[in-house]
């Protein structure tokens, strides 16, 4: 498969559904570590940066209520059908939220930093962060690639606005950035075309199925035809007896014959048959 989307619209949709129900689990993962993160690392605030602690505590605050209009659509009762309707424009939008809130803690102690060192490390963080934001949290491709170029962007706006001029941090960022960004769109689109051909799989194997199930329906009861299709036994008869029969000349006998009569016949002959084996015992 090379296209991200199928041409059905239908198709489309229930693709979305099953994949909500099948990676609804990392969806829900990811937005949990982002929620955690967030109010996690508040007490390193007052520890790390304590001259501008209250605004970072204001930012993961605002933060967090902005995340929490979303949060029904993971958690909430009915999360299933949230998600199978929109829940990778949820995803995009924690995943928005939570990187605009880091770039506001970014441009807010970044003025303080000092050291190269402390930069190096903020760029480190980025890209590990980055990486994840492809990887784990279940984002769609074409979600996941405009994001992650725009958070770049995003991060090296906060470099040059406050003025930092080391060539070697933005030649990091740059190259470390870029690759995360193209290995993270392969790794995204990969995992989106193994999903779509694994839906694909199991949309046929479900069709199969139901073939199966109408064909035991046509030769057997429905409550056998049930047990059979989950997987069941049926009883087992210590000693039975098969009777094999035929009809010498039957086709003949019953050519030119209305197919009611032949029907009849059949019926009564099948009847007789039944009656011999149960006097034989």
């Amino acid at each position: 498969m090379k296209r991200s989307v199928f041409d059905d619209p239908v198709v489309e949709r229930e693709w979305w559904a099953w994949f909500a129900a099948e990676r609804g689990h990392v969806m829900r993962g990811g937005v949990a570590t982002f929620l955690a993160g967030v109010i996690g690392f508040a007490p390193t605030d007052f520890v790390l940066y304590p001259a501008v602690a209250d605004w970072l505590v204001l930012i993961r605050v605002v933060t967090v209520l902005a995340i929490l209009p979303a949060l029904p659509a993971f958690f909430g009762r009915k999360s299933g059908e949230r998600l199978a309707r929109s829940g990778q424009e949820w995803l995009l939008y924690v995943c928005g939220v939570t990187f605009g809130g880091m770039a506001a803690i970014g441009a807010v102690i970044a003025p303080i930093l000092t050291g190269d060192a402390r930069i190096y490390a903020a760029v480190l963080a980025f890209c590990v962060i980055l990486a994840a934001m492809y990887g784990v949290t279940g984002l769609r491709f074409r979600y996941a690639v405009p994001l992650g170029l725009f958070l770049t962007g995003l991060f090296l706006s906060v470099l040059v606005a406050i003025g930092y001029r080391e060539p070697a941090v933005y030649l990091s960022l740059v190259t470390f950035g870029g690759g995360v960004n193209a290995i993270g769109a392969v790794v995204s689109r990969m995992l989106e075309q193994q999903g779509r051909r694994a839906f694909l799989r199991a949309r046929e194997l479900e069709r199969e199925n139901e073939r199966t199930q109408r064909l035991l329906l046509n030769v057997m009861p429905a409550a056998w035809a049930a047990r059979l299709g989950g997987g069941d036994t049926m009883d087992r008869v210590p000693e039975a007896t098969v009777l094999f029969a035929t009809v010498v000349g039957f086709a003949d006998a019953t050519a030119g014959r209305p197919s009611l009569e032949v029907v009849d016949l059949l019926d009564r002959i099948v009847a007789r048959l039944d009656a011999l084996t149960v006097e034989s015992g």
